[in-house]
């Protein structure tokens, strides 16, 4: 990804779910902390509702409510969450590079650890959601064949005039055993006279997670070079022309 001058991802993030899931106490005191290094931080809640039928009325009630944390730099491009049960560092666009994000998610793993204590992970994660901007003067559907190795298949009659394209794939990688999940859809198009393709790539470690932080960084190492792996099998040369590949 570091080897194009225009990377076409749109969000990149990295995340880490604990055993133990976070207590209220913890995750406000984790989200203050933090809040030095962002500049926003918004309280969010969840809620469970209940719908409960009397006659011929039903009455909504809020059954529970889970408060979390999101965090924002000044220019809304570095993102924090704390959740009950998920730790996450993103970057939205303009992505940078990858030491980028994990020193961000390392910095605040540190200070998450400082107030928690090193904890057990169930699972980890490192997930990337790219746009391809297809130029198109026409305005007629681009062939997601010329800029990518996945796409839907179908018989001829019933593959003319679809209203979508979505594709999902799930497999064990080989290697390193590792979850990839790859959706491919199109989108809404964002530019004037342009398409746009929607490639999420995430892979997941949810077995023997290290402890200590130079074996779990290490796994984070492996699980990237992984999605980068993915992603360039993924994509044509086409794709890469439009990321002006140096």
């Amino acid at each position: 990804m570091t080897g194009y001058a225009k990377p076409p991802v749109i969000e990149a993030m990295i995340e880490l779910v604990p055993v133990e899931r976070f207590s209220d106490r913890e995750m406000q005191r984790v989200a203050k902390k933090l809040e030095g290094k962002y500049s926003r931080l918004e309280e969010l809640a969840d809620y469970d509702v209940q719908i409960r039928v009397y006659g011929k009325s039903a009455t909504p009630e809020i059954s529970s409510r889970r408060e979390w944390y999101r965090l924002f730099s000044a220019d809304g491009a570095d993102v924090a969450i704390v959740n009950r049960k998920s730790f996450v560092a993103s970057r939205l666009a303009p992505y940078t590079h990858w030491h980028y994000l994990l020193s961000n998610f390392e910095r605040n793993l540190d200070i998450m650890e400082k107030i928690t204590g090193v904890r057990q992970w169930e699972r980890m994660g490192v997930r990337y959601i790219n746009r391809i901007d297809v130029p198109s003067q026409t305005g007629d559907p681009v062939d997601i064949k010329e800029y990518l190795n996945i796409y839907p298949a179908a018989p001829s009659f019933l593959s003319e005039n679809w209203a979508a394209e979505a594709t999902r794939l799930e497999v064990s990688d080989q290697e390193t055993g590792m979850l990839v999940i790859v959706n491919c859809v199109r989108s809404d198009p964002v530019l004037l006279k342009h398409q746009s393709l929607i490639l999420d790539i995430d892979i997941v470690e949810n077995r023997d997670i290290p402890l200590k932080r130079e074996l779990l960084m290490d796994k984070f190492a492996l699980t990237q070079q992984l999605k980068n792996k993915v992603f360039e099998s993924l994509i044509t040369d086409k794709s890469r022309t439009l990321f002006n590949a140096k």
